[in-house]
């Protein structure tokens, strides 16, 4: 199972295109190297829901299910 995770992991960190992912509540976000350098976050900042909607503006999992609220 550990050897699948590692596997998992170096294919989302490999892939040309930015990869955001959590878990079902949110609490572990996880951000490829793509995705950072497109949203602008630095490489020592440990990527939460709560820096994503304060620091980059929203959270993608809310824009997929359609829960943002309309912003002026």
């Amino acid at each position: 199972m550990a050897g699948e995770v590692e596997l998992y992991r170096w294919l989302v960190e490999s892939t040309a295109d930015g990869v955001v992912y959590a878990d079902d509540l949110g609490r572990e976000v996880v951000v490829n190297r793509a995705a950072r350098e497109l949203l602008d976050i630095p490489d020592d900042v440990a990527v939460s829901r709560a820096y994503l909607k304060q620091e980059v503006g929203f959270y993608p999992f809310e824009l997929l299910a359609g829960q943002l609220e309309d912003t002026p």
